[in-house]
């Protein structure tokens, strides 16, 4: 017969607990929330006869010309035309490098029951692309257009008025009611504030079918693109969104995101990394409008 004995599981002194269970784990690893790229997809693409806009790129403009009333003298023939003279303005950007740097040993992957690499890659991506994200952002705080203030929301009355600076600034490139898109990037904590207007939500201000009340986001208002984004950056005390067409700002990749995967002995590397120029074409195109970062 064999030898039994028996516990008493009420009491912690009787037996250590862990060995009557069994320790069990999720096969997947989570992800850290990353804020998704969500705003130089926006941006034009800076393009060259190369393809790419290599270390430095340069965008040409033109200042106004002046226009001016002719004078006919008394042989009605028209006098002296003078000059319309311009000048010629050149905005530049500069490439970058951007990386996120995974090392691992491999005695440490023998080990693991479970292979960290696809997750790992997977993080490093996200955070790789929400940094360049925040870069695109940080363009909004140096516009010359700037509306709102440090204790203001985005409701309907501070969306119009970024439309009529937008509107007065752009002229011939972007008019309300065009077929051209603007857009207006704002930060996640406008949300409630954004939601919580009727003019953006409610069918009989809106007079459409949207229904935002039911499917939970205002796509389009008064005709603008609406998007958030936690990408979006701070400073003195104020978030800097942004109402602007694609023309303003400019994306160009000398080498979109890649994984570079290398061994040293019994170490493994992942390195996603990307190669870029991103600029502010035409300052005038765009809006900063200025939120509380309450």
């Amino acid at each position: 017969m064999a030898n039994t004995t028996s516990y008493d599981l009420s009491t912690s002194s009787t037996i250590n607990v862990f060995n009557w269970i069994e320790t069990n784990w999720d096969p997947s690893i989570h992800i850290t929330a990353y804020n998704k790229a969500q705003i130089i997809n926006k941006f034009s693409q800076l393009n060259s006869d190369a393809g790419k806009p290599g270390r430095n790129f340069n965008v040409r403009s033109l200042a106004n010309f002046a226009d001016q009333t002719a004078t006919v003298n008394n042989n009605h023939n028209l006098a002296g035309l003078t000059n319309a003279g311009t000048a010629e303005a050149v905005v530049s950007g500069t490439a970058e490098t951007r990386y996120v740097f995974i090392s691992v040993k491999e005695q440490t992957l023998a080990q693991l029951i479970v292979d960290p690499m696809q997750p790992f890659r997977n993080g490093a991506e996200s955070a790789l692309m929400e940094g360049i994200d925040e870069v695109g952002a940080g363009l909004f705080d140096n516009l010359s257009n700037t509306i709102g203030s440090p204790a203001a929301n985005i409701d309907a009355s501070l969306l119009l008025e970024g439309i009529t600076t937008l509107a007065s600034n752009a002229k011939q490139y972007w008019q309300p009611g065009t077929s051209k898109t603007a857009y207006l990037c704002s930060h996640h904590n406008q949300i409630n504030d954004i939601l919580d207007d009727p003019k953006f939500v409610q069918a009989d201000f809106r007079g459409d079918s949207a229904n935002a009340m039911v499917n939970g986001w205002v796509h389009k208002a008064y005709g603008v693109t609406v998007t958030t984004s936690g990408n979006i950056q701070s400073s003195s005390s104020a978030y800097h969104n942004a109402l602007f067409i694609p023309e303003a700002f400019g994306i160009g990749w000398n080498q979109r995101m890649k994984v570079q995967k290398d061994r040293d002995g019994l170490e493994i590397s992942i390195i996603p990394w990307a190669d870029y120029v991103i600029m502010e074409k035409q300052d005038y195109l765009a809006v900063d409008i200025q939120t509380t970062t309450a």
